[in-house]
Order: C-alpha cells, then structure tokens, then sequence
C-alpha cells in the first residue's frame, strides 16, 4: 500500500487546501497554477501552518504542521516537464500582526537570473479553516530552527525531496509535514484515520469509517517508508518528488 494516497485522502481537509493556496497566491501564471514544484538545496527557515481539526481557535483538537522551506529554490515541473523556478524568502518587514515573503518566480530552473519578485502577506493570528460543517482553525509561523521538529511531541514525520540522490543522502529536505501521535485526522471520503505509534523503524496507522475517529475499520502496522516517489494527491501544486518517513 502506498501510504500517502492514503495519507494524502487523510489530509484533505481545509487547512492542507488553505496552506497550498496560500502559497500559490503571488504565482500569477497559469503555468505555475498546474505546476509541481522540487526543492533544491537546505532551507533558511520554514514556512509553517499549524493547523487543529475540531477547534475554531487553534487551542484545542488534533493537529498536523505543514512547514515549507525559504531560501530554497523550488524547479517547477508541468506534465514531468522542467517549466522554471520559484523561491519563497522571509523578510524583516514582517510586523506582529502580519508575516511578509517575498515570492519570486524565474524562467531558470535554479532560481537564477531575473525573476517576477511579488510580497505575500499571511495573518499570524489564528484563522478559521473549517468547511462543510467541520470546525477547523490555523496558524501561520515562520522560523530559522533547522529542525523545528525536534522540539515537537512525538509523531510521524514526512520529509521531502527532488531527487532519489538528495533523499538518499539524509538531508533536510525542501519541505516536512508533520502529525502528532493519536490525532484524528479526517478524510475527504466521510472516515478519518490516526497514526498511534511509531518507533522503531515502525509505524501505526489506525483507520476509521466516520470522521471522529470512533467506528474502528483496520489497524495496520508497516515500515517507514524511505525515499519513495511522492504519489500526487490531485491538488494542483506537489511540494517535492519524494519523500521519507521518520519519527520524531
């Protein structure tokens, strides 16, 4: 079983939508609107949405982290086509109220040359992400830390990279997202599904037929996963071609 289409479906909930759109807003293209993008290179810091399932002030519910690097050049590809690059930079101007990056869009494929440079403002306070009548919130945070997830509780981590070699190799990749242990995380498809342990080289994964995480379906239990193609998800922008598993 390929997790991420599984994990993939486990995630389609507003703030995941939020967070890629969130991004996208400066790429005023319509290429970039189909692109998927690789990183290349270790991140300056990270982008992170915060996001809680179940709670309108993101102080309670289940949560996930979605963190995508600055200062890291991103090659956008449209049908496995190389079309450009793209690079997300933090900038001091950030007030208290509101964070500013620059996103930047070049014809090169290493972000090199001239580049369509535009600002993108994202609230830092919390914001309400829910649809369909399932309550959700988020908040946006921007950090110089190589490894935020060190410090986070225990969970199941996805790193992401643009090749197999850079994979291989063991570095930080362009983009992580990040679960925190028995968190019921909701699925397009009307169920939901909580990672329950991982160590060990090994991980859990307990899937359910409502989206409270109370109608037991199957409890799986598999290896993490290392450096395998990133499955799409069907969203218009993939952040990396693969990625690995790891526990934090």
């Amino acid at each position: 079983m390929l997790l991420l289409s599984l994990f993939g479906g486990a995630v389609v909930g507003s703030t995941s939508s939020v967070h890629q759109d969130v991004l996208k807003l400066s790429a005023k293209t319509a290429l970039w609107d189909s692109a998927t993008v690789a990183s290349k290179g270790s991140p300056e810091g990270y982008f992170i949405a915060d996001a809680f399932y179940g709670s309108t002030d993101c102080s309670t519910g289940d949560n996930v982290r979605f963190g995508t690097g600055t200062g890291v050049c991103f090659t956008g590809y449209v049908n496995d086509k190389p079309v450009g690059s793209t690079m997300y930079k933090y900038s001091p101007s950030s007030t208290e109220s509101l964070l500013k990056f620059d996103h930047s869009v070049y014809d090169s494929l290493d972000c090199s040359g001239n580049a369509q440079t535009d600002p993108l403002y994202v609230p830092s306070s919390c914001i309400d992400t829910g649809s369909s009548g399932a309550p959700g919130s988020a908040v946006y945070t921007y950090t110089t830390a190589s490894a935020p997830w060190s410090k986070y509780e225990p969970g199941l981590m996805f790193q992401y990279y643009d090749t197999s070699a850079h994979c291989s190799n063991g570095g930080v990749g362009g983009s992580f997202y990040w679960t925190k242990l028995n968190s019921c995380l909701p699925n397009s498809g009307g169920g939901s599904s909580s990672f329950t342990s991982c160590e060990n080289d090994l991980f859990s994964l307990t899937q359910y037929n409502d989206t409270a995480c109370t109608e037991f379906n199957v409890e799986t239990t598999q290896q993490l996963q290392q450096c395998v193609v990133n499955e799409p998800s069907g969203s218009d922008m993939e952040l990396n071609n693969y990625r690995t598993m790891m526990c934090n």
